[in-house]
């Protein structure tokens, strides 16, 4: 599953993205996790609850790590340990059908790449990092998002009690790292704008993709960039 979501990524983004799912796919191969669970299994522990033990313990050390881009990769862990339980279930996830915004304490990555292409509209986390896989994904989709937002889900709880049901509209501004909950008519057409005006930026740049890099008088020079 993990190396089909790789190719998936490769075949849509330009960049090495699609590397989340592959390392992904070794931590799910990972020695120390796989004995912990058997271990765990023959000392009567249920298959499930055992892999749910094993990744925790592992996830718990990276999380509690001063290294903020090390940390996020706990959120890893815990993704491919609720895959393997999915798959001793049968569980399938419910993805939406219509486009939306995810709203969550955190989402993982493999999660984000699953959800068609279109429905997933923007992401919006009460926990979260800047550095999480699901985070650099949705950058490289295009997707807005943003996370460390205090108080989200009891905010749209509240509002989805007033609406009884009904769908709650929302949106995101991933620049500012606004959540706007029933965003007025004159805020939509304010996002709307700078929405078309920052696509419009993008296409732009992306025209010059690939060109030599020179100076007005055709001298060519090298641009290099360091980002680590």
């Amino acid at each position: 599953q993990l190396g089909a979501l790789a190719a998936l990524i490769r075949e849509l983004v330009r960049t090495n993205e699609a590397e989340i799912f592959e390392e992904q796919a070794l931590i799910a191969t990972d020695a120390a996790l796989i004995d912990e669970a058997v271990r765990r299994i023959r000392a009567g522990e249920g298959p499930v609850a055992a892999v749910q033990a094993a990744v925790e313990a592992t996830a718990t050390v990276l999380a509690a790590l001063d290294d903020e881009l090390i940390a996020a990769r706990a959120a890893d862990v815990r993704d491919v340990g609720a895959r393997i339980a999915r798959i001793l279930t049968g569980d399938v996830l419910e993805l939406p059908v219509v486009p939306s915004i995810a709203v969550a304490e955190d989402l993982p990555p493999s999660v984000t790449a699953e959800i068609p292409l279109g429905l997933l509209t923007g992401i919006a986390l009460s926990a979260g990092s800047r550095t999480a896989h699901a985070v650099i994904l949705a950058r490289s989709l295009s997707i807005p998002a943003v996370v460390g937002v205090a108080g989200l889900l009891e905010a749209v709880d509240t509002g989805l009690g007033r609406l009884k049901g009904k769908p709650l509209r929302m949106a995101l501004d991933g620049e500012a790292g606004d959540v706007i909950l029933g965003p007025r008519p004159s805020q939509e057409i304010h996002l709307h704008m700078r929405q078309a005006a920052l696509t419009a930026k993008r296409d732009e740049a992306a025209a010059l993709r690939d060109r030599p890099c020179a100076l007005a008088d055709g001298e060519r020079v090298t641009l290099v960039a360091n980002i680590g």
